[in-house]
Protein backbone atom coordinates (compact mmCIF):
# COMPACT_ATOMS: atom_id res chain seq x y z
CA UNK A 1 0.00 0.00 0.00
CA UNK A 2 1.78 3.14 -0.78
CA UNK A 3 1.13 6.55 0.78
CA UNK A 4 2.57 10.00 0.74
CA UNK A 5 2.54 12.80 3.41
CA UNK A 6 2.04 16.28 3.41
CA UNK A 7 3.05 18.13 6.75
CA UNK A 8 5.24 21.00 7.33
CA UNK A 9 6.32 20.07 10.62
CA UNK A 10 9.59 17.83 10.42
CA UNK A 11 9.20 16.20 13.96
CA UNK A 12 5.32 15.61 12.87
CA UNK A 13 6.43 14.14 10.08
CA UNK A 14 9.45 12.54 11.48
CA UNK A 15 6.92 10.44 14.07
CA UNK A 16 4.71 9.77 11.75
CA UNK A 17 6.92 7.66 9.17
CA UNK A 18 8.53 6.22 11.94
CA UNK A 19 5.23 4.93 13.34
CA UNK A 20 4.57 3.61 9.98
CA UNK A 21 7.51 1.72 9.63
CA UNK A 22 6.61 -0.47 12.33
CA UNK A 23 3.63 -1.68 10.32
CA UNK A 24 5.87 -4.66 8.65
CA UNK A 25 6.23 -3.09 5.71
CA UNK A 26 2.36 -3.18 4.56
CA UNK A 27 2.63 1.20 3.69
CA UNK A 28 5.17 2.40 1.65
CA UNK A 29 5.58 6.10 2.09
CA UNK A 30 6.87 7.62 -1.42
CA UNK A 31 6.80 11.22 -1.08
CA UNK A 32 6.94 13.86 1.89
CA UNK A 33 5.64 17.09 0.72
CA UNK A 34 5.92 20.36 3.37
CA UNK A 35 3.79 22.89 1.05
CA UNK A 36 0.48 22.71 -0.52
CA UNK A 37 1.56 23.46 -4.37
CA UNK A 38 4.02 20.96 -4.49
CA UNK A 39 1.83 18.40 -3.50
CA UNK A 40 -0.67 19.51 -5.68
CA UNK A 41 2.51 19.55 -8.54
CA UNK A 42 2.67 15.99 -7.36
CA UNK A 43 -0.68 14.64 -7.83
CA UNK A 44 -1.16 16.15 -11.14
CA UNK A 45 1.80 14.68 -12.77
CA UNK A 46 1.34 11.35 -11.91
CA UNK A 47 -1.42 8.70 -13.38
CA UNK A 48 -0.95 6.34 -10.32
CA UNK A 49 -2.14 7.44 -7.33
CA UNK A 50 -1.38 6.75 -3.56
CA UNK A 51 -3.46 4.79 -1.77
CA UNK A 52 -3.51 7.05 1.50
CA UNK A 53 -2.76 10.53 1.69
CA UNK A 54 -1.96 11.37 5.55
CA UNK A 55 -2.45 15.51 5.60
CA UNK A 56 -2.35 18.42 7.81
CA UNK A 57 -4.63 21.09 6.92
CA UNK A 58 -3.72 24.94 6.90
CA UNK A 59 -0.70 25.43 5.16
CA UNK A 60 1.23 28.90 4.30
CA UNK A 61 -0.41 28.37 0.36
CA UNK A 62 -3.34 27.34 1.46
CA UNK A 63 -5.80 24.45 2.98
CA UNK A 64 -5.38 21.05 2.13
CA UNK A 65 -8.95 20.00 1.82
CA UNK A 66 -8.15 21.53 -1.84
CA UNK A 67 -6.61 18.52 -2.92
CA UNK A 68 -10.30 16.94 -3.37
CA UNK A 69 -10.39 19.12 -6.53
CA UNK A 70 -7.82 17.60 -8.09
CA UNK A 71 -8.74 15.65 -11.13
CA UNK A 72 -9.57 12.05 -9.98
CA UNK A 73 -8.72 12.03 -6.66
CA UNK A 74 -9.31 8.87 -5.63
CA UNK A 75 -7.33 8.33 -2.30
CA UNK A 76 -7.80 7.56 0.80
CA UNK A 77 -7.20 10.63 3.30
CA UNK A 78 -5.97 10.41 6.50
CA UNK A 79 -6.29 13.76 8.62
CA UNK A 80 -3.41 14.24 10.60
CA UNK A 81 -4.05 17.55 12.49
CA UNK A 82 -3.37 19.40 15.66
CA UNK A 83 -6.70 21.66 14.56
CA UNK A 84 -10.02 20.00 15.82
CA UNK A 85 -12.40 22.42 14.25
CA UNK A 86 -12.23 21.04 10.38
CA UNK A 87 -13.60 17.99 12.28
CA UNK A 88 -17.20 18.53 10.06
CA UNK A 89 -15.87 19.40 7.08
CA UNK A 90 -13.41 16.33 6.81
CA UNK A 91 -16.98 14.32 7.73
CA UNK A 92 -18.20 16.12 4.62
CA UNK A 93 -15.82 15.46 2.47
CA UNK A 94 -15.74 11.65 3.61
CA UNK A 95 -12.43 11.80 5.18
CA UNK A 96 -11.09 7.88 6.38
CA UNK A 97 -10.35 9.03 9.61
CA UNK A 98 -9.05 12.25 11.86
CA UNK A 99 -6.28 12.19 14.00
CA UNK A 100 -5.13 14.66 16.60
CA UNK A 101 -1.35 15.17 17.24
CA UNK A 102 0.95 13.81 18.72
CA UNK A 103 -0.46 10.58 16.95
CA UNK A 104 -0.61 7.38 18.72
CA UNK A 105 0.50 4.01 17.17
CA UNK A 106 -2.98 2.20 18.52
CA UNK A 107 -5.19 5.03 16.66
CA UNK A 108 -3.11 5.07 13.42
CA UNK A 109 -3.28 1.35 13.19
CA UNK A 110 -7.00 1.63 13.60
CA UNK A 111 -7.09 4.47 10.51
CA UNK A 112 -4.43 1.94 8.50
CA UNK A 113 -7.11 -0.82 8.84
CA UNK A 114 -10.03 1.16 7.83
CA UNK A 115 -8.24 2.07 4.75
CA UNK A 116 -7.21 -1.34 4.17
CA UNK A 117 -11.14 -2.86 4.45
CA UNK A 118 -12.23 -0.15 2.33
CA UNK A 119 -9.50 -1.09 -0.38
CA UNK A 120 -10.13 -4.59 -0.26
CA UNK A 121 -13.95 -4.01 -0.77
CA UNK A 122 -13.24 -1.56 -3.94
CA UNK A 123 -13.08 -2.87 -7.57
CA UNK A 124 -10.70 -4.69 -8.84
CA UNK A 125 -9.63 -5.45 -12.67
CA UNK A 126 -13.22 -4.24 -13.39
CA UNK A 127 -15.01 -6.61 -11.20
CA UNK A 128 -17.06 -5.55 -8.03
CA UNK A 129 -16.18 -7.20 -4.72
CA UNK A 130 -17.88 -6.45 -2.28
CA UNK A 131 -17.72 -7.11 1.22
CA UNK A 132 -18.28 -10.57 3.07
CA UNK A 133 -17.01 -9.21 6.54
CA UNK A 134 -16.60 -5.20 8.15
CA UNK A 135 -14.06 -5.19 10.57
CA UNK A 136 -15.23 -2.52 13.14
CA UNK A 137 -14.18 -2.06 17.15
CA UNK A 138 -16.13 -3.15 20.27
CA UNK A 139 -14.50 -1.35 23.28
CA UNK A 140 -11.03 -2.08 22.83
CA UNK A 141 -11.43 -5.04 20.59
CA UNK A 142 -11.29 -5.09 16.69
CA UNK A 143 -14.13 -7.56 15.52
CA UNK A 144 -15.66 -8.73 12.32
CA UNK A 145 -19.16 -8.27 11.77
CA UNK A 146 -20.24 -10.79 8.87
CA UNK A 147 -22.63 -8.28 6.42
CA UNK A 148 -25.14 -11.09 5.81
CA UNK A 149 -25.85 -10.37 9.70
CA UNK A 150 -26.33 -6.69 9.46
CA UNK A 151 -30.22 -5.53 8.67
CA UNK A 152 -29.38 -2.47 8.32
CA UNK A 153 -26.91 0.82 9.31
CA UNK A 154 -28.33 3.94 10.82
CA UNK A 155 -26.32 7.22 11.25
CA UNK A 156 -26.74 9.51 13.85
CA UNK A 157 -24.71 12.69 15.48
CA UNK A 158 -22.02 11.79 13.03
CA UNK A 159 -21.62 7.74 13.81
CA UNK A 160 -22.73 5.14 12.25
CA UNK A 161 -24.20 1.81 13.84
CA UNK A 162 -24.87 -1.70 12.66
CA UNK A 163 -27.84 -3.61 13.64
CA UNK A 164 -27.78 -6.91 13.33
CA UNK A 165 -30.40 -9.15 13.09
CA UNK A 166 -29.94 -10.93 16.03
CA UNK A 167 -30.82 -7.79 18.20
CA UNK A 168 -27.18 -6.10 18.46
CA UNK A 169 -26.21 -2.84 17.98
CA UNK A 170 -22.34 -2.42 17.01
CA UNK A 171 -20.86 1.24 16.31
CA UNK A 172 -18.89 1.65 13.39
CA UNK A 173 -15.88 3.79 12.59
CA UNK A 174 -17.18 3.89 8.68
CA UNK A 175 -19.42 6.82 7.35
CA UNK A 176 -22.44 5.63 5.58
CA UNK A 177 -20.79 6.35 2.30
CA UNK A 178 -18.03 4.06 3.05
CA UNK A 179 -20.50 1.43 4.11
CA UNK A 180 -22.61 1.70 1.20
CA UNK A 181 -19.49 1.10 -1.23
CA UNK A 182 -18.27 -2.39 0.77
CA UNK A 183 -21.98 -3.58 0.76
CA UNK A 184 -23.58 -5.51 -2.07
CA UNK A 185 -26.17 -3.24 -3.64
CA UNK A 186 -28.75 -5.35 -4.85
CA UNK A 187 -29.20 -6.70 -1.16
CA UNK A 188 -28.37 -2.80 0.31
CA UNK A 189 -30.39 0.32 -0.36
CA UNK A 190 -29.72 3.69 0.59
CA UNK A 191 -32.80 4.66 1.86
CA UNK A 192 -31.94 8.21 2.96
CA UNK A 193 -28.66 10.07 4.79
CA UNK A 194 -29.56 8.32 8.22
CA UNK A 195 -30.45 4.48 7.01
CA UNK A 196 -28.51 2.01 4.41
CA UNK A 197 -31.14 -1.57 4.76
CA UNK A 198 -30.65 -4.99 3.85
CA UNK A 199 -33.52 -6.22 1.42
CA UNK A 200 -34.83 -9.16 4.73
CA UNK A 201 -34.94 -6.16 7.44
CA UNK A 202 -38.05 -4.75 5.16
CA UNK A 203 -40.89 -5.92 7.40
CA UNK A 204 -43.17 -3.43 5.84
CA UNK A 205 -43.76 -0.85 3.16
CA UNK A 206 -46.22 2.30 3.47
CA UNK A 207 -46.73 3.67 0.11
CA UNK A 208 -47.71 7.70 0.75
CA UNK A 209 -50.71 10.20 -1.55
CA UNK A 210 -47.29 12.21 -2.28
CA UNK A 211 -45.02 9.58 -3.28
CA UNK A 212 -43.21 9.07 -0.52
CA UNK A 213 -42.60 5.61 0.94
CA UNK A 214 -42.46 4.82 4.89
CA UNK A 215 -40.38 1.65 6.01
CA UNK A 216 -41.03 -0.55 9.27
CA UNK A 217 -37.60 -2.55 9.75
CA UNK A 218 -37.29 -5.46 11.73
CA UNK A 219 -35.07 -5.69 14.27
CA UNK A 220 -37.57 -2.64 14.80
CA UNK A 221 -35.88 1.33 15.54
CA UNK A 222 -38.26 3.81 16.85
CA UNK A 223 -37.38 6.01 14.12
CA UNK A 224 -39.88 6.42 11.06
CA UNK A 225 -37.65 5.81 7.54
CA UNK A 226 -39.11 8.20 5.22
CA UNK A 227 -38.23 7.95 1.20
CA UNK A 228 -38.32 11.07 -0.34
CA UNK A 229 -40.24 10.96 -3.90
CA UNK A 230 -37.26 10.69 -5.71
CA UNK A 231 -35.94 7.77 -3.42
CA UNK A 232 -39.26 6.37 -3.80
CA UNK A 233 -38.67 5.80 -7.39
CA UNK A 234 -35.44 4.14 -7.07
CA UNK A 235 -37.00 1.89 -3.97
CA UNK A 236 -38.91 0.18 -6.08
CA UNK A 237 -37.02 -0.37 -9.09
CA UNK A 238 -34.52 -1.91 -6.37
CA UNK A 239 -37.38 -4.42 -4.98
CA UNK A 240 -38.42 -5.61 -9.00
CA UNK A 241 -34.91 -6.55 -9.84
Amino acid sequence: MTAIVIDNNKTDTDHLTYLLSHFNHKITVNEVFTSLNECKSFLLSNISRPDIIFMDIEFEDGNSFELFDTPDFKSKVIITTRLTEYAYHAYRNNVTDYLLKPILKEHLLTAFEKVKTILNGSSINGVNKYKRQIQTKLGSRLINIKAEDIAYIYHNNKLSYFYLFDGRKVPSFYNLKEIEDMLDPELYFRANRQFIIHLKAIHNVERQPSSKIILKLTPAINKEIVLSKERSKYFRKWMDQ
